[in-house]
């Protein structure tokens, strides 16, 4: 009974892509269960057991192009891949499988930060936008222009009156006059 127990474990053992057990262990596993039966006078040939691991991978689609490959190495060859090399294969595969998927998370983890990064810079951007629109709604009561305030006014009469830089009194001609009309940079920044 015990025989026929470990036999129906064998052929019905089935691998499943990113389920509890990885390729190794699931692989592991398939190893003890035959030499469990070895240990019972139960042994089974090398072929019937590489059979057994075929079809227990059969469900892993990302493995297929592997089978693929060494059957077509098996009809060129003429030689049957044995259970030891099936194992070695399919273990290299798994492990090229984990290395890929641990480079592809990092790129992920290093396009979602730098989109991230975009975003804070993105947001910025919108800051200092929301400060320009704050500058351009400003007045100043003094030479009634907008894009200042009073305390920052270079004309008679401002916070800064007898304070312009150069570049402001050679824009408007030296000139200081309060109460104009429109426009302008008239700003201590």
């Amino acid at each position: 009974m015990f025989e026929t127990d470990l036999l129906n474990q064998l052929q019905m053992s089935r691998y499943v892509e990113n389920g509890d057990i990885d390729v190794r262990t699931h692989l592991a596993n398939l190893v003890v269960i035959k030499e469990r039966l070895t240990e019972i006078g139960s042994p089974i040939s090398d072929p019937s057991f590489a059979s057994y691991i075929r079809m227990s991978m059969s469900l892993a689609t990302s493995f297929k192009p592997l089978f693929t490959a060494l059957a077509t190495a098996l009809h060129t060859s003429g030689k049957p891949t044995t259970s030891e090399e099936l194992i070695w294969h399919l273990t290299e595969e798994a492990n090229s499988k984990t290395i890929e998927d641990n480079i592809n998370k990092q790129h992920e983890a290093m396009i979602s930060a730098h989109t991230k990064s975009k975003g804070k810079s993105n947001n910025l951007k919108g800051k200092s936008k929301s400060k320009a629109k704050a500058k351009d709604s400003r007045h100043c009561s003094n030479c009634n222009k907008d894009g200042h305030t009073d305390d920052q006014c270079f004309t008679e009469g401002g916070g800064m009156a007898g304070k312009a830089p150069e570049w402001w009194v050679k824009k408007n001609g030296g000139k200081s006059k309060g109460k104009g009309k429109g426009k302008s940079a008239n700003a201590a920044e």
